[in-house]
């Protein structure tokens, strides 16, 4: 976190340096911003500029974008940039490619700003921080509606990006009772969209990023698990240099289908209904238990 002083004002004026120090509003207004920069509308000068007076409250003349125009400055409005750049430019992570500086926005946090959702009168509540009480059928769901998504936007399909993003928040968020989510049931699914279509796309964006670093910590950072450290990873093999170069074709499975029916069929959590409304990180716990057991039976 930094601290702003302003003498003048006897004023004090906490900035976050992190997306775990900010307030929900923070965040809102931080990703409407870096949504401009994403889709070409501005600069990430303008955005370190706009963010920080969000942030702050405080304003940067008009004038100075008409003297920064014409080659001159105005000192104290030039002096508020450079400050701004110094403290709002975490969010984007800058590289070269050819020469060129890249800014990459980095919406790295596993918490969700979004516990819930309130449209008019009525309320859904979201999963809890990194996806946590989440059923392995939620997951399924919600993983299949976020890669219709993606192909959506790759193919400009502007009409069914948006109808799977709904789709896609719809899977995690529901109506409740003090805060806790009613069971998931897909079928269901369509009674939620219509209040999901009003809520804010920045909103839906949010959970969106939200979900995508969730799912990167799980397949790639040691987590401890009731006191445990387990390392999901070798449950996530990432493809070879061959495979990267397209020297060899990547080994295709049945994906998170073929691994329901693989568990169902064992029967340690039930049938398949039984298996779908298991939690997700019980899944992946024996799953890694079962690779582990595995690899020593191979190393025999």
């Amino acid at each position: 976190m930094h601290t702003l002083e302003i003498p003048e004002a006897n004023k004090k004026i906490e900035l976050p340096s992190t997306w775990n120090e900010c307030t929900t509003d923070q965040v809102m207004d931080i990703v409407s911003e870096a949504f401009l920069v994403m889709n070409g509308d501005q600069k990430i000068e303008d955005f370190t500029r706009r963010t920080f007076c969000r942030l702050t409250g405080l304003k940067s003349s008009v004038r100075y974008q008409f003297k920064r125009r014409l080659g001159t400055t105005y000192r104290q409005d030039e002096m508020l940039c450079i400050l701004a750049a110094q403290l709002c430019q975490w969010p984007f992570r800058m590289k070269k490619e050819n020469g060129q500086k890249i800014y990459e926005f980095q919406f790295d946090t596993a918490v969700n700003f979004f516990r819930e959702i309130t449209v008019g009168k009525q309320t859904v509540y979201g999963p809890e921080d990194l996806l946590q009480d989440i059923t392995f059928s939620e997951f399924q769901w919600a993983n299949n509606y976020f890669k219709e998504h993606d192909k959506c936007n790759k193919e400009n399909d502007f009409e069914g990006a948006m109808e799977s993003l709904d789709q896609f928040v719809a899977c995690f968020y529901r109506p409740g009772t003090n805060g806790k989510r009613s069971p998931f049931d897909h079928g269901s699914l369509w009674e939620t969209l219509p209040l999901i279509g009003k809520v804010p796309y920045i909103k839906k964006f949010c959970i969106l990023l939200w979900y995508s670093y969730c799912v990167q910590v799980i397949q790639t950072t040691p987590l401890d698990i009731q006191g445990i450290e387990i390392n999901f990873s070798i449950l996530f093999p990432q493809p070879t240099k061959a495979e990267l170069l397209g020297l060899e074709k990547r080994k295709q499975g049945l994906g998170w289908q073929g691994t329901l029916f693989d568990i169902s069929e064992s029967g340690v959590f039930g049938n398949i209904e039984q298996t779908e409304q298991t939690k997700l990180f019980t899944i992946l716990v024996y799953m890694y238990k079962k690779q582990i057991e595995n690899l020593k039976a191979s190393q025999k």
